[in-house]
């Protein structure tokens, strides 16, 4: 599943406490403030979102950086595809840039999940939302190591077992087999006993079920849990 949107259309969330667009909106303009681990959107872009795209939210948010990033200058750097994107949606034409600016780096680290033939953005749902489950997870101050890894979250205790967490946006009303293979597979490996199965919070959804597999029951103590995680701190106001 992909969150995004291109010149028509968008692909929100799909989110029980999110139930209008606006909402829809804002929840993915935070995620993507998580993933890419700066605070670039902020109330402005929050609230003119209830009218504009998310498309259109994005051109002037890219047309401001780029504004404020052009100087008179000698030439330092010319990045292609920003300047194409500047281009194709009538920004604004600079013939003079300076590289060291963090509004123009910022410009380029946006432009760079936007796709340059469709000047669309489509962003994995699962990566998203564990962008939001690290961050969480390490706004928490505790004895233990956490890393992000590409598709999981390993957490590393002192006095306990490790866990694994495996975030996934989508939960289906019958049990994923797909997840609960993988959840498996990181059992027999040996590494990590306790799986977790992290997905958002829903109205359907708001209590933790453990999962038991008869192909794990010659294993030592395992668990597996499918974990309702909330998504209040990013989805209020």
């Amino acid at each position: 599943m992909v969150f995004g949107f291109d010149k028509k259309r968008e692909y929100l969330p799909d989110y029980s406490y999110c139930n209008t667009v606006h909402k829809k909106r804002k929840l993915f303009l935070r995620m993507f403030n998580l993933l890419i681990q700066e605070k670039v959107f902020c109330k402005r872009e929050l609230c003119s979102c209830k009218e504009k795209t998310l498309y259109e939210v994005f051109v002037q948010k890219i047309g401001q950086l780029c504004s404020q990033g052009f100087q008179s200058s000698r030439l330092t750097s010319f990045d292609a595809k920003l300047h194409r994107f500047i281009e194709e949606n009538k920004i604004y034409k600079p013939c003079i840039t300076q590289a060291k600016n963090s509004n123009y780096k910022m410009a380029l680290k946006i432009v760079s999940f936007i796709d340059k033939n469709s000047n669309s953005m489509m962003l994995n749902s699962d990566l998203l939302f564990k962008s939001f489950v690290h961050k969480s997870i390490t706004s928490i101050k505790r004895d233990r190591v956490v890393c992000n890894e590409n598709d999981c979250i390993d957490i590393y205790l002192q006095n306990d077992s490790n866990i694994k967490v495996l975030p996934f946006w989508e939960k289906k009303e019958k049990i994923n087999d797909a997840h609960i293979r993988k959840a498996v597979d990181c059992v027999k490996s040996g590494e990590f006993k306790n799986i977790y199965l992290v997905y958002p919070k829903q109205e359907n959804f708001t209590k933790h079920i453990h999962v038991k597999v008869p192909e794990l029951e010659g294993c030592s103590e395992y668990v597996i849990k499918m974990i309702p995680y909330s998504l209040k701190s990013i989805i209020r106001n």
